[in-house]
């Protein structure tokens, strides 16, 4: 499909839905009226991120300011790069930009993973090739009923970082360790 045939289900314009898929992502920006000149970041991931964009917005306040861009999308959904568009449409320029989506999409076996991530990566830098991209490391999955231990889905986390690791050293990118 094409964006154009993406429907706003809401009239805020912030969430949308294309048919056959569920929302595709939330995306927050902020209104930056003060300092126009102020750096724009663009923090894209799951719910951890969505979490962090307001306390990234309270550090940096008033010397930058950060966009969400939070989805549930694993990198093969073919909604993904609608998404990125609609973002494109409407934020055309940022000087940095966070990348983590490392607890969707566990039906890719880990080189598929890879695969469709280094993709996903190549889609961000092409659209916005002045920006400076920072990969992010998956966080660990604690066992719900005993959070001192790591689930045992963690293991495809740590094989998941070590993928993300491999396109940074590929793409000359920085890391950023939300693991450790």
């Amino acid at each position: 499909p094409l964006l154009n045939e993406v429907s706003l289900s809401k009239p805020d314009g912030v969430h949308f839905q294309e048919a056959g898929y569920d929302k595709i992502a939330d995306l927050v920006t902020e209104k930056v009226q003060e300092k126009k000149d102020c750096p724009r970041i663009l923090i894209i991931g799951d719910s951890i991120s969505c979490g962090y964009r307001s306390l990234v917005n309270r550090k940096l306040s008033g010397k930058a300011v950060a966009d969400g861009f939070g989805t549930s999308k694993a990198v093969d959904n073919p909604a993904f790069p609608l998404a990125l568009n609609y973002l494109f449409a409407q934020q055309p320029q940022y000087d940095l930009i966070l990348l983590n989506n490392g607890l969707h999409g566990w039906h890719l076996q880990e080189e598929q993973y890879q695969q469709q991530y280094h993709l996903l990566v190549r889609e961000i830098q092409k659209k916005w090739p002045k920006a400076k991209l920072l990969l992010l490391l998956t966080t660990p999955v604690r066992d719900s009923n005993n959070l001192a231990y790591l689930d045992e889905t963690n293991q495809r986390v740590i094989q998941r970082n070590q993928k993300v690791q491999a396109i940074a050293a590929s793409e000359g990118l920085e890391l950023v360790d939300l693991y450790s």
